[in-house]
């Protein structure tokens, strides 16, 4: 579980272009935001990871849109491939990532939605998952329309890194004397101010 979320990246084009966000630092939970505006074309968000652009990516995705003929796909390549176009909408996109040190691939899942369907004019939304096999711990992320046009300008993202919640026991803020009682037992404690619990 992640511990507390510190913003690390963030980018907003001033120009149209491609999304860019890479930081210093080492993060197992990555939460990247971005928030696309209208590309007016059909092309599709994708993904790539410290300027990985071998075939190391594999991904899965499914559509919410209404009247599709196929609601699921899968695929490898040179990119995460979210599958939902920039196109006459803008869009939102949450992606989470489990972002180890270490040669271990890292997994991510993540949802796209737009205001309307290029197909039906409702709202639209797709989730997708995805791994990428490049073994370094992430320290950029790249989005592009299918690594072929850019996002368009005012688009933003935004980068949250945090690592595991720590074994140690977080003792609350409390004040020396704060008095607890146990629904349960009716038990009465009394915090020292410190880490313990007396019983009254």
């Amino acid at each position: 579980m992640a511990a507390g979320w510190t913003r690390i990246a963030h980018q907003t084009l001033g120009s149209a272009g491609t999304l860019t966000a890479s930081w210093s630092g080492s993060y197992r939970h990555l939460k990247v935001l971005l928030d696309l505006r209208d590309a007016v074309n059909g092309n599709a968000v994708c993904f790539r990871f410290n300027d990985d652009s071998a075939q190391s990516y594999g991904y899965r995705r499914r559509n919410f849109e209404q009247n599709q003929s196929s609601g699921e796909s899968a695929g490898t390549g040179t990119f995460i491939n979210s599958g939902l176009d920039l196109y006459n909408s803008e869009h939102t996109v949450e992606l989470n990532i489990i972002n180890p040190v270490g040669n271990y691939h890292k997994l991510m899942y993540g949802h796209i939605t737009g205001e309307k369907s290029v197909h039906t004019g409702e709202p639209n939304s797709r989730e997708f998952c995805g791994k990428w096999k490049g073994g370094n711990q992430i320290v950029k992320i790249t989005c592009k329309l299918e690594f072929a046009v850019n996002i368009p300008s005012g688009s933003k993202i935004t980068v949250f890194g945090a690592d595991d919640a720590p074994t140690t026991p977080v003792y609350p803020n409390l004040t020396n004397g704060t008095i607890f009682e146990e629904s349960d037992t009716g038990k009465h404690y009394m915090f020292d101010g410190t880490s313990a619990w007396n019983e009254m």
